[in-house]
């Protein structure tokens, strides 16, 4: 599994997605190597505050989970927002008022509804 990043681009404010250089360069794949160089796809600057990783989860949908997104749970009984995704003592985990939430477990049953950079406000209606 690549080791993939998200982060918001400095000069427009979009989302870009890459491998991540230092804390706030975002390059695209190479496309060409020559001895100690090598070209890339794109290299963007991006907000170090906006830096997400790729969690290796993907959502009920197929969408890959990165470090800030928010998980809806989707269950007839339960449904609702869980939290928002955060790397915590070596794991994937789900910051909400529970002591903790493991990724793993949950990634199957949710779909990513934002992130905490472009939607807090979904955080305040948490159910869990």
């Amino acid at each position: 599994m690549a080791i993939l990043y998200r982060a918001k681009r400095i000069d427009n404010n979009e989302w870009v997605y890459g491998y991540l250089i230092g804390e706030d360069i975002i390059v695209g794949k190479v496309v060409e190597w020559e001895g100690k160089c090598f070209k890339t796809d794109f290299c963007h600057k991006v907000d170090p505050k906006t830096v997400g990783q790729y969690t290796g989860f993907e959502d009920m949908e197929g969408n890959k989970i990165y470090v800030g997104d928010i998980l809806y749970r989707v269950h007839k009984y339960a449904a609702g927002i869980m939290g928002h995704v955060q790397f915590k003592d070596g794991c994937y985990v789900l910051k909400n008022n529970y002591p903790i939430l493991y990724l793993y477990m949950l990634a199957s049953v949710a779909k990513i509804v934002g992130d905490i950079h472009d939607n807090p406000e979904l955080l305040e209606d948490a159910i869990i």
